[in-house]
């Protein structure tokens, strides 16, 4: 059942991915300076492979759990970890299957994978990282804090629960934390301020009468002064700015997320920077 499931998750993600794409094709979508539908088609490339990335997140962010010294580690594959240091661990189980009601915050791709917060039937809030609802292992911490795990937990349970009561005694307990990249941190905040400064550098070379609504064919059919170019330009990247600004704070609680917004954060920052592009390069 499980396999179905995934098999059927992972068909209606590409199938979007593919509709998309389609309809962007026949709609003539990509204006016409080359340029300017370069920059917009590489954007819109990287949020359509969005959906291709999030059908394989189960082999992509492969769970693998590991106990060193006095720390349980989630391994997500691609997509970072999750500590539970072992002190912290009141009761450990495995559970037959786990259902899921609502998303509360993180990732789900229905049969495929799931990252996250979640309310989950009969148990309340809880954190779930798994490709499966079944099977599971299911910690329940000091401070109340349930988590269930898939991947190979239940094989590893028997190493858990001796070393967490070993470890119990001691007094610094922490609920659990998560592995990011500072590096891709500084990178998409340093690419943040890069597009709000090229906003205000490029924006003395945008003419002062500038086309602000197309036909489908792309041919202009109102007109605007130079500033609404720029009101659009960050409306579009606003949303990048954003996400960039909060990628370690997703992350401190689902690092699959933060990783999803890496590719969404490139994909809206290019297709801002391509309507910049329409402006300056295109000839009216």
């Amino acid at each position: 059942m499980g396999s179905y499931a995934r098999l059927v998750g992972r068909a209606l993600t590409i199938l979007i991915a593919v509709v998309v794409t389609i309809f962007l094709g026949y709609s003539g979508f990509a204006p016409p300076c080359h340029l300017a539908a370069l920059f917009m088609l590489l954007g819109i490339a990287l949020v359509i492979g969005l959906f291709v990335f999030l059908a394989f997140l189960d082999k992509l962010c492969s769970i693998r759990v590991s106990v060193e010294k006095n720390v349980m580690r989630i391994g997500l594959g691609i997509c970072g970890s999750i500590d539970v240091p072992l002190e912290n661990i009141a009761e450990a189980r495995i559970v037959d299957r786990v259902r899921p009601v609502i998303r509360l915050g993180g990732t789900a791709v229905p049969g495929v994978f799931y990252s996250g917060y979640y309310e989950v039937k009969d148990v309340g809030r809880a954190y779930i990282f798994s490709e499966r609802l079944n099977n599971l292992v299911e910690l329940r911490l000091v401070d109340g804090s349930v988590i269930y795990v898939g991947g190979d937990a239940p094989s590893r349970l028997k190493s858990i629960m001796p070393r967490a009561r070993a470890a119990a005694e001691k007094q610094d307990r922490q609920v659990f934390r998560t592995s990011i990249s500072d590096t891709v941190a500084r990178i998409l905040i340093a690419a943040a301020i890069a597009y709000i400064l090229l906003g205000i550098i490029i924006y003395p070379f945008i003419p002062g009468r500038v086309p602000t609504h197309f036909t489908s064919h792309w041919r202009p059919d109102s007109w605007g002064p130079k500033w609404e170019a720029l009101v659009i330009y960050y409306a579009i990247g606003s949303i990048g700015v954003a996400l960039a600004a909060t990628y370690k704070l997703m992350a401190r609680k689902d690092p699959v997320a933060a990783i999803l917004t890496v590719p969404v954060v490139v994909g809206f920052f290019l297709i801002g920077f391509s309507t910049i592009i329409i402006y300056v390069g295109c000839s009216w």
